[in-house]
């Protein structure tokens, strides 16, 4: 460079750096005008035009640059950090590969290392650091982006010594860390996992990606508020997908712990920060299943668009063709899902529910089996594959399948009592504790299993839902019941109480075979002045007999309508003249009382001063001195079969209490009318209608009650 040439870049270096970049531009160009090949002053301009923001000006400058000059290492540096300033990893790889080629720069390796691990190229970042090993230190940092390599390439023993190898080097490297934590995740250690990234916020506070983890790590130990709190607790970050990583946790959070709005509006502001995420598509669509089935389907269908190749898209849109009843495609849909990941327990456990529902028991028990295959200790696994065994009869590996029901959170919360489980009535000790679960009904029914359990001579105290305490405590003197109620009665933890069990779990010793069930119905007795009482309520209604209806739960999602007809596809039944119908359905039911007299002409009586959700000493009452109760698989036909009221229940093939026969073996008292998915409503129900008419004109039913 002349000296001419010489003087105007001096002058055009020095007004860069005091930040006159007009003036600088002004002395570059004039120089380039000059000597058009300037390899400085062009890789120099290159990094005004990208400080300006013109990274495409800034890229094509300082490219000129390396063609003079292909040897200098510090213009590929440069022209790297401007492509990945834009997101261009790929273009950022290749720069690097082809400088190295040229000159030797550490920075170089480092963003060509940086740039293949983030694309995913592992194997190719696997190769680089071998051959850096081999001509440099071992640093610490090396050796966790080794252990991240070998991690992702599913070479696990190897990429833990790498992790523990960097930790020797340097105790505080977080990235070493991450690859323990996340192999503790991969082995279902999520508890170590939350350990090693509390570990790693401790040592770095402001690492926002571990205090995400340590939020997703207390998701899948099940402390769902553990992670609301740890995830409520950060500040929202600059950076937009760290941002949205966080909403997208927090609605994760929220929504195991019940609160789908506030889950919802996180999901949305996910969105607005990465709107073509097709996870937070899919997550969100779950989200709105229930709510509103058609929207989920659009949500799943953008997600699938935006990743064709990504398994939550096709779960949730499948979980959504499952909510509005299109089960055939809900399978195909979930089948896509789990050959994008068929190693995600979730999803393959998914596509059991709609096989169930469809008849395919045992392809239902093969998917099951497959999901314990890739993960042994997957309690929804061995649930479903339990309740599947129940449901086809055999009885012995069902209810060992079915225990798995308490392991977690899954299925039933457990409670938090600490003394072991009961090994069986052999078992010596103090007291037994047994706790009831999941909902009113199944305690009712799991109940029927309790005087077994004082025929035993078991010494055992119950807990129950409150409004239980006085049917349960007049029909069983022996045994001690204790309200629920949170924090527990501390008659519960009392020293004498030396092993709990849950109730449902007492079938394995008094259920095991279909002999031991009942030979007469009912367990559960009245109080006699509450009979009188509704015996003359009743008459005064007329002559006829008295049927009790209840005909859906307080559930509107797709497993409830499959349980629960409409309640004018009762019309066979309704329309019967003869009969007075007593309601017992719970909840708003004034709508469907007048749907009912309106559309059918029909009347359903309903006693106005009888609780029917929390008077269960009243329903009761009522119960025995009704001639028949109608009812679908709803909480409400538990009291009177427990009461060994007659009782015609409509419930589909699938219900696992069936166990595999045609009855209802806990009460014999109860007939069965048992529905197939893809019939129609008219078909089950017009048989209770025939059977109905026939028994109101005195004629022998089709089947002996």
């Amino acid at each position: 460079m002349d000296r001419a040439l010489q003087q105007i870049f001096e002058a055009a270096f020095k007004s860069h750096q005091a930040g006159r970049l007009e003036e600088a531009k002004e002395h570059y160009s004039k120089l380039l005008r000059r000597a058009p090949l300037n390899a400085d002053a062009l890789h120099l301009l290159g990094l005004l035009r990208h400080q300006e923001g013109y990274s495409a000006d800034a890229e094509g400058l300082i490219a000129q640059a390396v063609k003079v000059r292909p040897d200098v290492a510090v213009y590929y540096e440069n022209l790297a950090t401007i492509q990945r300033s834009r997101g261009a990893l790929a273009a950022v790889i290749d720069t690097c590969r082809i400088g190295l080629g040229h000159a030797s720069s550490a920075r170089l390796e480092s963003m060509l290392l940086d740039a293949l691990i983030e694309v995913g190229d592992f194997s190719r970042a696997l190769d680089l650091l071998d051959r850096l090993g081999r001509t440099g230190p071992v640093s610490a940092d090396r050796l966790a982006d080794r252990a991240l390599c070998l991690f992702r390439l599913g070479r696990l023993a190897q990429a833990n010594a790498a992790a523990k190898q960097a930790l020797s080097i340097d105790p505080g490297n977080g990235n070493a860390v991450s690859v323990l934590a996340d192999l503790a995740s991969a082995r279902g250690d999520h508890r170590r996992a939350a350990g090693l990234w509390r570990r790693a916020v401790t040592g770095r506070p402001d690492w926002v990606a571990a205090r995400i983890n340590l939020g997703v790590s207390y998701l899948r130990l099940g402390d769902a508020q553990a992670a609301a709190d740890s995830l409520a607790s950060m500040p929202i970050p600059d950076d937009a997908g760290q941002a949205a990583s966080l909403l997208n946790g927090r609605a994760a959070a929220l929504r195991k712990l019940g609160k789908v709005e506030p889950a919802r509006r996180c999901l949305q502001a996910a969105l607005a920060l990465s709107p073509g995420s097709a996870e937070y598509l899919a997550n969100l669509s779950e989200l709105w299943r229930r709510l509103d089935a058609a929207y989920a389907l659009r949500l799943a269908g953008w997600s699938i668009a935006s990743d064709p190749h990504g398994a939550g898209g096709h779960t949730n849109y499948g979980l959504a063709l499952e909510e509005v009843e299109r089960l055939g495609d809900a399978v195909a849909s979930l089948r896509r899902a789990i050959a994008l990941s068929p190693s995600d327990v979730e999803v393959l456990n998914n596509i059991g529910s709609p096989l169930r529902w469809l008849g395919h028991f045992h392809e239902t028990m093969v998917v099951y089996r497959r999901v314990l295959a890739v993960d042994p200790t997957f309690a929804p696994g061995w649930y479903g594959l339990g309740t599947v065994q129940l449901t086809t009869g055999d009885l012995d590996r069902g209810w060992a399948g079915y225990d798995w029901r308490t392991s977690g959170e899954h299925i039933t919360k457990p409670r938090p009592f600490r003394m072991p489980l009961w090994r069986g009535p052999s078992e010596p000790g103090g007291a037994l504790l047994v706790w009831g679960e999941q909902g009113l009904g199944d305690e009712i029914v799991y109940g029927s299993m309790l005087p077994d359990l004082e025929r035993s001579g078991v010494r055992a105290l119950v807990e129950c839902d409150s409004r239980m305490i006085g049917p349960f405590s007049r029909a069983l003197p022996g045994l001690e019941f204790v309200a629920r109620r949170e924090p527990s009665d501390p008659r519960l933890t009392a020293d004498d109480v030396t092993a709990q069990v849950p109730m449902g779990s007492l079938a394995r010793w008094y259920r095991a075979r279909l002999e031991d069930f009942p030979a007469e119905g009912g367990y559960l007795k009245p109080r006699p002045d509450l009979v009188e009482h509704w015996r003359r309520r009743l008459a005064e209604l007329g002559e006829g007999p008295k049927i009790g209806f209840a005909w859906r739960s307080r559930r509107t999602d797709g497993v409830a309508r499959r349980f629960h007809p409409p309640v004018l596809e009762w019309a066979p039944v309704l329309t019967r003249p003869g009969a007075r119908f007593i309601s017992l359905q719970y909840g708003e039911s004034e709508d469907d009382i007048e749907s009912v007299r309106s559309v059918l002409g029909a009347t359903v009586h309903k006693f106005p001063d009888l609780d029917l959700l929390d008077d269960l000493e009243g329903i009761l009452a009522l119960s025995v001195v009704l001639d028949l109760v109608i009812s679908t698989g709803t909480t409400a036909f538990c009291l009177p079969a427990a009461a060994g009221v007659p009782l015609w229940l409509l419930t589909p093939e699938s219900d696992f209490w069936m166990l595999g026969t045609d009855r209802y073996p806990w009460f014999p008292n109860v007939r069965v009318y048992s529905h197939r998915y893809r019939l129609p409503w008219s078909s089950t129900i017009g048989r209770i209608g025939d059977d109905l008419a026939r028994r109101l004109q005195g004629a022998p039913t089709a089947r002996p009650l």
